[in-house]
């Protein structure tokens, strides 16, 4: 991916997350203004203040994280938000008549969202702008109505219904959807003129969110996709829409999530109103949306955790983590010994036992980790088997993997925590993991409402699955 350089001394409405950006902004500390130099590149964002201070005049960043910080360049308006001290220098420049010095700090910059006027640190709605979208919606029906009203000479841009390929309402969160952006073009001495429409994911909110709020939602939204997708993918654009209906534009570092391969299969493709459905694929629920956004945030953050670990370079540190995943999802809890009963007896117990042993104290520690003993009947490996169990054979079936296998990589995953000794070349872990992985795919689909039926058709696009496919002969 290529980026290029550009200096903002222009109005722009959008920043473009692919591009560099310069801005000399003035920052105030209370009433006193000091200048800054604002850099955004896909890489990272840094802001530099500078400046002389006295008696009169002082500067109160010091050296340390500031949360948010609003500046501005003429009619611009940044707020930048979680700022990391990097740097720092300062110089005495005079004494007389007055004490006179200069400083920079420099600091990394988590996000910022941006307009060419005035706004407030509140927010309606984020619009995600990408090529990837594009690949995942396909060639539709819709698409397809929209160029032949333009040819009919219908007032498209007064029909926001025909511009939507599908819009969900999601239970006291919001509105999300994908729309179609509708521009004309027209020029004589270039011999064209049409219309463009490149869909994005809309995601309107049922309640205002501040700056933080939105980008979790964005993060949270790209999880999902990502997810989805089977791979990061790069976003061209981040509109978000103010209280007051003002077009924002949020910017962060993005390089660290472009795909390290890009011309790979879409996981689960949208399947809506396809033209020429080709794939046999079956289209995706859209109730998924609603079931996901309804997740607590402890669990809607497996996606960004397995997103992560999927970035990693490193076979061991991804095992572990989808491992880890896998666990919590598949993790129940079974009593030996009818609870309340042993809990009546734990109690009765425990004033013979203090006389027995004539030590309270460890007697007391010993019974409290007893009913946690009670509940664990099922271990981590019996309920990783019980959920492959729960999988069709028309899946299973064709894995060179079983229920057995599950227990040598259990104890692989030990060994590798307890930094043990283990012997298994590179391909065999990588295959080890990718196992671990697919089910870890399934049991994240399972949670979002996404059927077996349906995964069917859809675990040979998993990447990587052909790893743990047996042989043919």
């Amino acid at each position: 991916m290529e980026y290029k350089e550009e200096n903002m001394s222009f109005k722009k409405e959008n920043l473009e997350l692919t591009k560099n950006y310069t801005f000399d902004v003035i920052v105030k500390d209370g009433q006193e203004p000091f200048i800054a130099k604002l850099e955004l590149t896909p890489e990272r964002i840094s802001l530099t203040i500078r400046g002389e201070i006295n008696d009169e005049r002082n500067c109160s960043f010091g050296w340390g994280n500031v949360n948010q910080l609003t500046c501005h360049d003429l009619n611009k308006t940044f707020i930048l938000y979680n700022l990391k001290f990097t740097r720092g220098q300062g110089n005495v420049l005079s004494h007389y008549p007055k004490s006179t010095s200069y400083f920079e700090v420099a600091f990394d910059v988590g996000f910022l969202i941006y307009s060419d006027s005035f706004f407030t640190d509140s927010f309606r709605s984020i619009h995600i702008h990408s090529d990837a979208i594009s690949k995942w919606v396909g060639n539709t029906e819709t698409q397809e109505e929209i160029i032949s009203a333009y040819h009919r000479k219908e007032a498209i841009f007064n029909s926001p219904d025909k511009l939507q390929e599908f819009i969900i309402l999601m239970n006291d969160i919001g509105i999300l959807g994908v729309t179609y952006n509708l521009s004309m073009h027209h020029s004589s001495p270039e011999f064209k003129s049409g219309i463009n429409f490149p869909p994005s994911l809309i995601y309107q909110f049922s309640n205002e969110k501040s700056g933080i709020e939105t980008e979790q939602e964005f993060e949270k939204t790209y999880n999902l996709l990502a997810f989805l997708f089977g791979k990061d993918f790069i976003v061209d654009k981040v509109n978000i829409l103010d209280m007051d209906g003002k077009r924002c534009s949020l910017y962060y570092p993005s390089k660290n999530f472009w795909p390290q391969y890009e011309n790979r299969l879409i996981f689960f493709p949208l399947g809506k109103d396809i033209r020429f459905n080709t794939l046999d694929l079956p289209p995706l629920s859209l109730e998924i949306f609603n079931t996901y956004f309804s997740l607590s945030s402890i669990e809607s953050g497996y996606w960004k955790k397995y997103i992560k670990y999927k970035r990693m370079y490193s076979i061991e540190e991804q095992f572990l983590g989808y491992f880890r995943i896998l666990e919590t999802l598949c993790f129940k809890q079974k009593h030996f010994l009818d609870e309340a009963i042993f809990t009546a007896i734990c109690s009765k117990a425990e004033p013979y036992l203090v006389k027995k042993f004539k030590d309270k104290r460890n007697v007391k520690i010993f019974m409290r980790g007893l009913p946690r003993y009670n509940k664990s009947k099922y271990n981590t490996e019996k309920n990783i088997q019980d959920f492959y169990r729960s999988l069709p054979k028309t899946i299973t079936g064709q894995w060179q993997y079983d229920k057995n296998s599950i227990s040598q990589i259990c104890k692989l995953r030990n060994d590798m925590t307890h930094a043990n000794d283990y012997y298994l070349d590179e391909s065999e872990l990588y295959a080890n993991t990718k196992f671990i992985e697919v089910l870890l795919i399934i049991s994240m689909c399972k949670k979002i409402g996404i059927s077996l039926n349906d995964l069917e058709k859809l675990v040979n696009r998993i990447d990587g699955y052909h790893q743990i496919i047996k042989e043919q002969i």
